[in-house]
């Protein structure tokens, strides 16, 4: 099950810049991205599948900046 929400905001793949959107397997959401075939990382958040979603959005969501700090605040 695929689910897009535009209510939800998901930066995109910081790699491919991939639409992210949330996936649920064995009953557990976690974080995925339409990526590129280009794309060597595709990362996703599968091993915070543990974790509540709105962790997850967080962390899939925290981008570091080329002077090593975060681009946005928390």
């Amino acid at each position: 099950m695929i689910i897009l929400d535009d209510k939800i905001h998901l930066e995109p793949c910081p790699y491919c810049g991939g639409r992210a959107y949330i996936d649920v397997l064995f009953d557990k959401p976690y974080i995925n991205a339409y990526h590129s075939k280009k794309c060597k990382m595709r990362p996703d958040t599968w091993l915070l599948s543990s974790e509540a979603l709105k962790k997850q959005i967080k962390a899939w969501n925290k981008r570091v900046g080329e002077n090593g700090k975060k681009d946005h605040k928390d």
